[in-house]
């Protein structure tokens, strides 16, 4: 790929990214304020899920809406990060002139077994 197409796909990620960052936010915001008036008063923004009653006391059960937009939120702020970062390297990787500079350094795990001993050894070996 050439620096141009790099660019241009690390933009569209970032942008993406951003706007799976705003939803997930807003619903992952909402969903907390919406907890917070939840166990304030659940009676008027809870959904009644029934009651029982022992003779002395009456207790009412009532279910938290705001619960329902965390599975929404949750992953969308999750992919809008990926997606922020990624277009982020993506943008960088085409700005560096460098080829080289751009390969990391890389562990990479071995094992071996020796007949003689009858053991194996494991380690690491870095590929520069």
């Amino acid at each position: 790929m050439d620096k141009n197409d790099l660019i241009k796909k690390g933009k569209s990620k970032k942008a993406v990214g951003a706007a799976l960052l705003s939803v997930g936010a807003v619903f992952t915001g909402g969903a907390l304020i919406y907890t917070g008036l939840f166990m304030a008063d659940p009676e008027m923004f809870g959904i009644p899920l029934g009651s029982t009653s022992d003779g002395y006391y009456r207790r009412d059960f009532y279910l938290n809406p705001g619960l329902f937009a965390l599975p929404i939120g949750a992953p969308c702020l999750a992919v809008g990060i990926i997606n922020l970062v990624r277009g982020k390297n993506m943008i960088s990787d085409a700005n560096d002139p460098d080829e080289e500079s751009r390969r990391s350094m890389e562990m990479v795990p071995y094992l071996t077994y020796q007949p003689k001993t009858g053991a194996f050894r494991t380690g690491l070996v870095a590929n520069f």
